[in-house]
């Protein structure tokens, strides 16, 4: 009987690649199912690991399969099918691209925020305030996060009490946004906690 060689973490990317991360014989693909690396002849039959007898399967159309021998012709998805996959791809492509513009807005607002808490109130935010400020305005739109800068400035705080004053000023806006209510009256609720 032929020993089975494990199959490469690399040769079962490029299988899995090939066939675009779809099960070869239902159509399966993840989070729905686990995929597995298939052998066309099986090695108890003499089959290699070579990239022209592999091909990708669902965890259970693998078991369910063992080592009974494909046809000679290869399991292959439909045109339709191929069609989705590649409108899948484009979407998911063109999403990534969306997330990476919005990140990179989020980081050029928050250096804008960053410096005006410098001009303001001489806290010169760190790389891991950035991180935060970024953070913050996925929830908080540029001119909210403006306004809480202005807010702390009145307050006459300087550096690091500042700091910790927008901070609390911002997530008060954040919060407030998410409840529905003003930020005032957020505010408000946050002084006074007994208020409803």
């Amino acid at each position: 009987m032929a020993r089975r060689k494990p199959v490469s973490t690399r040769t079962r990317f490029e299988v899995f690649k090939r066939d675009a991360f779809t099960c070869q014989y239902c159509g399966g693909n993840p989070p729905a199912v686990v995929l597995h690396i298939d052998h066309i002849t099986p090695v108890s039959k003499g089959g290699t690991n070579g990239l022209d007898n592999l091909l990708t399967s669902c965890q259970d159309c693998n078991l369910g399969k063992a080592d009974v021998p494909l046809s000679d012709t290869r399991p292959v998805p439909s045109r339709a099918t191929i069609l989705e996959l590649r409108e899948a791809r484009e979407q998911l492509e063109a999403y990534q691209a969306y997330l990476m513009e919005e990140r990179a807005t989020r980081e050029a607002n928050a250096t804008v925020v960053a410096e005006l808490l410098y001009r303001q109130v001489s806290y010169k935010a760190s790389s891991t305030n950035l991180v935060e400020l970024s953070g913050m305005l996925k929830d908080l739109p540029l001119a909210e996060a403006l306004d809480a800068v202005d807010i702390t400035t009145r307050r006459g705080l300087a550096h690091a009490a500042a700091w910790r004053y927008f901070c609390g000023v911002a997530w008060t806006k954040i919060k407030a946004a998410r409840e529905g209510i003003s930020t005032f009256e957020a505010l408000e609720r946050r002084q006074n906690p007994r208020v409803n």
